[in-house]
């Protein structure tokens, strides 16, 4: 017996389309992320420097994470998976490099 559009049974094409969604979405959430990256707050930055510049936006001017995602057009989970991600080498290696330069500076008088 055939399945028909009153019998309550789905067709096999109705069954796969919530996987073939779920997918979809996937994919597109993670092509909105670097779409901040090639505007103005991106341009030379990285994903983590565009997830510092959102939570920022909450310290500084009290705007609310979704919004700021909402304006860059980066969706709040790839924020908030940059945002929780630990210091890359390159980055530790540049704070290293940072700090010792203000000591050298604050040691030479200002120089």
């Amino acid at each position: 017996m055939a399945s028909g559009p009153g019998d309550g049974r789905l067709t096999e094409s109705e069954r796969e389309e919530p996987a073939r969604l779920r997918r979809e979405n996937a994919e597109l959430a993670m092509e909105r992320c670097p779409q901040a990256l090639s505007g103005p707050v991106g341009q030379g930055g990285d994903e983590v420097s565009v997830a510092a510049f959102i939570g920022s936006q909450r310290t500084d001017h009290a705007v609310p994470h979704p919004v700021t995602c909402r304006a860059l057009g980066v969706s709040e989970s790839c924020f908030y998976k940059w945002r929780d991600r630990p210091p890359t080498p390159r980055q530790v290696r540049r704070a290293e490099l940072a700090d010792k330069i203000r000591e050298f500076f604050d040691a030479s008088g200002g120089t």
